[in-house]
């Protein structure tokens, strides 16, 4: 986790997910490609992010910073 925290920190353009409970939180996305109830697909530096459950809501939206709630059944990345 110290590794990845630093790896961030000297290049802040990399995207970063962290799970915790119901919560979703990305940061450093490029753009949100859609937004559903059950799918959602968030583009990023490397590629895109596709999350897959049910009940997704966007609770926090801001610059470069996603908070999604809802429950996660899988989660996908595809990089370019």
């Amino acid at each position: 986790m110290l590794i990845n925290e630093l790896k961030n920190f000297l290049n802040p353009s990399l995207f970063q997910i962290n799970i915790c409970s119901k919560n979703i939180y990305i940061n450093n996305y490029t753009e949100i490609i859609s937004l559903g109830l059950n799918k959602i697909v968030i583009k990023v530096s490397e590629g895109k992010i596709i999350l897959n459950g049910t009940s997704f809501s966007l609770t926090k939206l801001a610059s470069k910073e996603l908070l999604i709630t809802g429950k996660l059944e899988s989660l996908e990345i595809k990089y370019e």
